[in-house]
Protein backbone atom coordinates (compact mmCIF):
# COMPACT_ATOMS: atom_id res chain seq x y z
CA UNK A 1 0.00 0.00 0.00
CA UNK A 2 1.18 3.39 -0.79
CA UNK A 3 2.47 5.42 2.54
CA UNK A 4 0.75 8.84 0.52
CA UNK A 5 -3.00 8.32 -0.47
CA UNK A 6 -3.87 9.10 -3.46
CA UNK A 7 -4.41 13.41 -3.96
CA UNK A 8 -4.93 15.17 -6.88
CA UNK A 9 -4.19 18.11 -5.35
CA UNK A 10 -1.25 17.19 -4.03
CA UNK A 11 -0.41 15.44 -7.54
CA UNK A 12 -1.07 18.34 -9.16
CA UNK A 13 1.56 20.29 -6.57
CA UNK A 14 3.93 18.22 -7.60
CA UNK A 15 3.79 18.02 -11.34
CA UNK A 16 3.90 21.80 -10.96
CA UNK A 17 7.07 21.59 -8.65
CA UNK A 18 8.89 19.50 -11.21
CA UNK A 19 7.78 21.98 -13.83
CA UNK A 20 8.82 24.97 -12.07
CA UNK A 21 12.73 22.88 -10.82
CA UNK A 22 13.10 22.27 -14.66
CA UNK A 23 12.82 25.92 -15.56
CA UNK A 24 14.37 27.16 -12.41
CA UNK A 25 17.78 24.65 -13.77
CA UNK A 26 17.09 25.94 -16.92
CA UNK A 27 17.31 29.96 -15.62
CA UNK A 28 20.18 29.39 -13.66
CA UNK A 29 22.24 27.46 -16.82
CA UNK A 30 21.24 30.56 -19.20
CA UNK A 31 22.33 32.85 -16.35
CA UNK A 32 25.43 31.45 -15.68
CA UNK A 33 26.57 30.93 -19.46
CA UNK A 34 24.77 34.45 -20.60
CA UNK A 35 27.78 36.11 -21.40
CA UNK A 36 29.11 33.56 -23.67
CA UNK A 37 25.50 32.95 -25.14
CA UNK A 38 25.37 36.66 -26.01
CA UNK A 39 29.14 36.88 -27.05
CA UNK A 40 28.09 33.63 -30.16
CA UNK A 41 25.43 35.53 -31.16
CA UNK A 42 26.97 38.98 -31.71
CA UNK A 43 29.72 36.42 -33.53
CA UNK A 44 27.66 34.99 -35.77
CA UNK A 45 25.94 38.43 -36.46
CA UNK A 46 29.31 39.72 -37.41
CA UNK A 47 30.37 36.73 -39.31
CA UNK A 48 26.80 37.29 -41.14
CA UNK A 49 26.75 40.96 -41.51
CA UNK A 50 30.69 40.22 -43.21
CA UNK A 51 29.47 37.49 -45.74
CA UNK A 52 26.88 40.15 -46.94
CA UNK A 53 28.96 43.25 -46.97
CA UNK A 54 31.68 41.53 -48.51
CA UNK A 55 31.57 38.35 -50.11
CA UNK A 56 27.56 38.26 -50.86
CA UNK A 57 28.46 41.31 -53.74
CA UNK A 58 31.28 38.95 -55.39
CA UNK A 59 28.83 36.30 -56.33
CA UNK A 60 26.21 38.23 -57.61
CA UNK A 61 28.93 39.82 -60.21
CA UNK A 62 29.55 36.09 -61.14
CA UNK A 63 25.67 35.02 -61.70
Amino acid sequence: MDTIPHDPAWQKWIEGKIKRDKWNRRRALIKKYRVLIASSAVSFVGVTALFFWKIYPLIQEHL
